[in-house]
């Protein structure tokens, strides 16, 4: 007699509705969702434990960044995961995948699908096999498909300074400046950042991720889980549905971005590391600038703010496409 299959659902609890965008990402190739998987701590309820072991498996779409638990993060032993769009936080890399037990759960699931070259690289350099799958939420629109879009411009998480500018230099277009933050970083609101770059020259990058991992995101986690998963999900369409009815996404963040492209939307992305390891794959496919560099050239050309092609759209179409065919198979 066959096993019976239930599905998960990877959840988060974090400020950033960005890994709610990750969930929704996965959540539509879903038949339905039968039970929420914590992200940084997915193991099941002894209760559903007991009442599953032996009789079922759960599937789950295993995507998005990983990790904040990475000194004890392991999956429940009843999870079949599909390892997909895969990001590690680079500072705690050698922690993390340098756990035996992690480097053997995901080898026996390997090959894992990195969401970024450099993931891939990690991977490979703890002799796991890798391949760049690119992130999961450029597939979106394989559920979602607005009506009525090529609205506004989109200014998401940039200076007040950016979005004013936009506007001068568009009259007539509606600009609409938002923020994927679900609240404020307390942890942040406590120390100033040249306390913490302080903290971090003293502890060293390692050292300091594990803390800003642990105690800077303390209190952003029990705050998070005051907010359901359903309504996360809920706030994270909202989302998406802005930026798929915008005409061009003018961000700094990625998980604004690459939702952005998935509806065959041009993005203009600004940032001042634009070397930052979680973008390597994706900088082909964006108009890329930092914030000084971004002024100089828009106001050189302001017919930058008319642009309507994605560049190499038919490389990010194919990588679209192959997603969506592995977590099919995988369904």
């Amino acid at each position: 007699m066959a096993r019976q299959v239930l599905y998960g659902l990877l959840v988060n609890y974090t400020k950033n509705l960005g890994d709610d965008i990750q969930s929704l990402a996965a959540a539509q190739f879903l038949p339905r969702i039968d039970l929420f998987i914590d992200r940084d701590n997915p193991r099941l309820p002894r209760s559903i434990r007991r009442e599953l072991e032996g009789n079922a498996h759960v599937k789950v779409i295993m995507n998005g960044w990983y990790t904040l638990n990475p000194l004890s993060w392991m999956p429940d032993p009843l999870l079949k995961p599909l390892i997909i769009s895969f990001h590690v936080h680079p500072p705690i890399a050698n922690i993390f995948l340098g756990r035996h037990n992690v480097s053997e759960y995901l080898k026996y699931f390997e090959p894992v699908g990195a969401r970024d070259i450099h993931t891939k690289k990690l991977l490979i350099k703890h002799n796991i096999k890798s391949y760049f799958s690119g992130c999961l939420s450029i597939t979106l629109d394989y559920k979602y498909n607005f009506n009525g879009k090529y609205k506004y411009i989109l200014v998401s998480d940039l200076d007040k300074n950016i979005v004013y500018l936009v506007e001068s230099i568009s009259p007539g277009i509606e600009v609409i400046s938002i923020s994927p933050n679900l609240f404020i970083n307390i942890g942040e609101s406590i120390l100033p950042k040249s306390t913490k770059r302080k903290i971090k020259r003293i502890l060293g990058e390692t050292l300091y991720s594990l803390a800003d991992n642990t105690m800077f995101n303390f209190f952003d986690a029990h705050k998070a889980r005051v907010i359901n998963p359903i309504n996360r999900l809920r706030l994270a369409e909202k989302y998406i549905t802005l930026i798929a009815q915008s005409k061009l996404v003018i961000t700094s963040r990625l998980h604004t971005a690459l939702p952005a492209l998935s509806f065959g939307i041009p993005v203009i992305f600004i940032n001042d590391d634009l070397n930052d390891p979680r973008f390597a794959g994706y900088m082909q496919f964006f108009y890329a600038f930092t914030p000084e560099e971004f002024v100089r050239e828009v106001k050189k050309n302001p017919s930058l703010l008319l642009i309507e092609q994605i560049p190499a759209e038919e490389l990010l179409n194919k990588l679209k496409e192959k997603l969506k065919n592995m977590v099919k198979s995988f369904i």
